[in-house]
């Protein structure tokens, strides 16, 4: 499945969520953080998921290969996906998995698209 534009339905209350990929940008150089911006339109609504740069270099440690870009939408929106099922949307728009979480959706994306190098 792409991550990159996709509806969910709320397990909690049945509300149906439209996402769009937006952008990514480095949080470095927006809010000081150490991470991976990914911003996703969630019903035309803002929400950026701020995946750790920690998980970057240990997926690299452990798989020898880097999370690029396309996977890192890809884990991003995976989070965002599952968020929605499970809990719905508050009004937080920032949203920051562990590094553990990052690692654990990045495996997932991995068995999904084995064909993609990261």
């Amino acid at each position: 499945m792409s991550y990159e534009e996709f509806s969910v339905v709320s397990g909690v209350d049945g509300k149906r969520y439209e996402c769009r990929f937006y952008t990514l940008m480095t949080g470095i150089s927006l809010r000081h953080s150490d991470t991976v911006d990914v911003k996703f339109l969630v019903n035309g609504k803002p929400v950026v998921i701020a995946l750790p740069h920690t998980a970057f270099a240990e997926y690299r440690h452990r798989t020898g290969s880097p999370i690029t870009d396309v996977k890192a939408i890809q884990i991003a929106g995976l989070f965002i996906k599952e968020l929605l099922e499970k809990e719905g949307l508050d009004e937080d728009r920032l949203l920051v998995p562990s590094t553990q979480q990052t690692l654990d959706l990045a495996e997932k994306i991995h068995a999904v698209l084995p064909h993609e190098r990261g």
